[in-house]
């Protein structure tokens, strides 16, 4: 399943990849909606002006029971690994899961583009494959509809962020 999220800052490119890169606002981001644990465990520069980010999640919200079946857990946990180029203004990033490794994937990217007028849009897309007979598909559009619950929270806090952080 693939899916795309676009939302708007009002700041510009700059600002809203600084704030990004902030650890003030990824602390911010441990109030995300059914997230129990969000831990930066990475983040450094690689060559090239690259950053990598590895940062620890676990779920905390409901897990309907075909994804506990798909999964065969109850606590969901994954590691997402990233690296942001600034040149491109992008971000790729991969889930490492925790339980039901080979079974699924979920990669991506997140796009940030100067808009007219100052502002910044955020384009991310999104890949996610369940290799489990009969459920798959459902189990992606479960974990689709928490990603989108998550890319919006995201949205929230950031555009809060920036406008408290107005520099």
């Amino acid at each position: 399943m693939r899916f795309t999220v676009s939302d708007r800052f009002d700041a510009s490119i700059e600002r809203v990849e600084q704030a990004v890169l902030s650890g003030p606002y990824q602390e911010r981001l441990r109030s995300l909606p059914n997230v129990a644990e969000r831990e930066v465990r990475l983040q450094e520069e690689a060559p090239g002006g690259l950053v990598r980010r590895v940062v620890r999640y676990r779920f905390d919200g409901h897990v309907p029971s075909a994804v506990r079946s798909a999964i065969g857990a109850d606590t969901i946990s994954w590691d997402e690994r990233a690296v942001y180029d600034p040149a491109k203004h992008e971000w790729r990033f991969e889930i490492d899961p925790h339980v039901a490794k080979g079974r699924f994937s979920c990669r991506g990217t997140y796009r940030f583009s100067p808009e007219d007028g100052g502002g910044t849009r955020r384009d991310v897309d999104v890949d996610i494959e369940v290799k489990v007979p009969f459920v798959g598909g459902a189990v992606e559009a479960a974990i689709a509809g928490g990603l989108r619950d998550t890319l919006s929270a995201e949205h929230r806090i950031l555009t809060d962020y920036l406008s408290e952080n107005d520099t």
